[in-house]
Order: C-alpha cells, then sequence, then structure tokens
C-alpha cells in the first residue's frame, strides 16, 4: 500500500512541477480526466472556454 500512495504522491507532485515549468514559459494549461470526457457537450464547453471560442461543433454553427 505505501508503495501506491508514494508512486501517487510523486505523480502529484510531477504533474505540479511540469504544469508550474510550461505556465512558467507562457503556455496555458488545461488538465482533462478521462472521466470529464464521457459528457461530450461539457467536454467542448470547457475546451472552448480554455481556447476562448464558440463551443458549437463546426456542423451546428449558423
Amino acid at each position: 500500500m505505501a508503495y501506491w500512495r508514494d508512486k501517487f504522491q510523486q505523480n502529484i507532485e510531477r504533474d505540479r512541477r511540469n504544469i508550474g515549468e510550461l505556465r512558467a514559459l507562457g503556455w496555458g494549461v488545461l488538465v482533462v480526466w478521462e472521466c470529464e470526457t464521457f459528457d461530450g457537450k461539457a467536454a467542448r464547453k470547457s475546451l472552448a472556454k480554455f481556447l476562448k471560442c464558440d463551443p458549437r461543433p463546426a456542423n451546428e454553427s449558423l
């Protein structure tokens, strides 16, 4: 059990470090969890907000 707890903690620290480095370089970072992709409409809305664009799929515009 300690192995997985330590591994999980190391993953958290690695992700924070990598996100911080990307932001320091001027990149925006959006973390998407697999479970968030099951609702396509919500995922498009989240991505559109991050990219600051229209969340409708191309075939739904106009």
